[in-house]
């Protein structure tokens, strides 16, 4: 473990956006780096990227600054890993399931966007009524 090494040399520029990264501290900025270099970690790069980190940090650190952060986290970064990783992280949040990737699907016999928006308006204005106010009459388009 090495923080006085140089962050630019470890890690790609991309993945510090919005930041200088010759005015990052490795010790007082763990918060942001640790987070940000698993960013976009994938099945292929995972266990490099936990070697560029482990070359700074220990696996304790890495560990609790993943369990304190606000910023973004991949699932498989919550959830240990890959099943194909040797990396030394075990799962940070194994209480909380979540789904392999990290996309939403709507649901194939769901409401559309426009009928649960006029559902929504319709519930508002009969909830509106019920209490004494007056709803906003429609205004015309043109």
């Amino acid at each position: 473990m090495n923080k006085a090494i140089n962050i630019q040399s470890v890690f790609p520029k991309h993945l510090f956006w919005g930041v200088k990264l010759e005015q990052l501290d490795a010790d007082k900025d763990q918060g942001l780096i640790i987070p940000r270099a698993l960013y976009m970690t994938n099945e292929k790069s995972f266990d490099d990227d936990i070697a560029r980190l482990e070359i700074i940090y220990s696996s304790d650190e890495i560990i609790k600054n993943l369990k304190s952060t606000k910023e973004r986290i991949s699932n498989r970064v919550r959830n240990g890993g890959t099943p194909a990783s040797h990396s030394p992280l075990p799962p940070i949040f194994p209480q909380i399931r979540m789904s392999e990737n990290d996309n939403i699907d709507i649901m194939p016999h769901s409401k559309s966007w426009i009928s649960a928006r006029i559902s929504w308006k319709m519930k508002v204005k009969e909830l509106m009524r019920k209490r004494g106010i007056i709803p906003p009459s429609a205004k015309p388009i043109n």
